[in-house]
């Protein structure tokens, strides 16, 4: 490879050191995908697309060699990327792990404002086929994605009028009707989605939890490396053991 490489390993040099320049230390540490239950890494492609594009395809290369050689065989994992469509360059890492990542017990979770962020039309029909489930919120152009639960045969009764009045006869036809109203994918309240598999629908309703306000209190204390201390009022003491009973004294 460096053969091949021996003209352009000057341009090489120089955009790997402008990359590490821009991180820092962003990437040193010393823990690994394997070594923790919950991992958050929020990459800011608004500001610096390059370097976030770069970002990105070294952590989902990442990704997926701990998916497939260095996670416990059976173990399960999920993958949650958000707003997929701010990824260009990691986009081809992405979509091998959603196909390739199941038999491993991985799951991969692709989340965008629309089927358009999903990719160009190749890409979007990959990741459709090899998703084994759809969930739609509200977005003005559900075609495509209603589409994908398919359609039902529905009775559609039609009666005959004359001048206003019923004639008495009727006619039933049976017709195609798509199992999901495009109509109601466009004026779904916020936390309202149709769940799609296997040609299967249903819909659902996400209520969202209040969070006590002491347990994000301490969520932030303990992601700042801080152990929340308990005052007075948090503390909770031991109660005091009971007395054992008295014993009976022979008669």
């Amino acid at each position: 490879m460096v053969e091949g490489l021996k003209d352009k390993l000057a341009d090489v040099q120089l955009r790997v050191a402008n990359l590490v320049a821009a991180l820092g230390p962003s990437f040193d540490g010393a823990w690994s995908w394997e070594d923790c239950d919950l991992a958050v890494v929020t990459v800011p492609s608004m500001v610096a697309s390059l370097d976030a594009d770069a970002c990105l395809r070294v952590l989902l290369a990442d990704v997926g060699h701990f998916t497939m050689a260095r996670k416990q065989p059976g173990a399960p994992s999920l993958i949650v990327v958000d707003e997929f469509s701010a990824i260009q360059g990691g986009r081809r890492a992405a979509i091998d792990l959603l196909e390739r990542s199941r038999g491993a017990g991985t799951g991969v979770v692709l989340a965008g404002q629309s089927a358009v962020s999903l990719g160009d039309e190749d890409e979007r029909a990959r990741l459709l086929a090899a998703a084994s489930a759809q969930i739609i919120f509200r977005t003005t152009m559900p075609a495509e994605l209603a589409a994908l639960a398919g359609s039902e045969r529905v009775a559609e009764a039609a009666w005959q009028a004359e001048e206003g009045d019923l004639t008495g006869r009727q006619t039933i036809t049976m017709r195609a009707r798509g199992r999901v109203d495009q109509d109601q994918v466009r004026g779904a309240r916020t936390g309202e989605a149709h769940i799609i598999s296997a040609g299967r629908v249903a819909r659902a309703r996400i209520i969202r939890t209040a969070v006590p306000e002491d347990a994000t209190t301490r969520a932030v204390e303990l992601v700042a490396g801080e152990r929340p201390a308990l005052d007075a009022q948090s503390a909770h003491e031991l109660p005091p053991e009971s007395a054992p009973p008295p014993k009976e004294l022979p008669a």
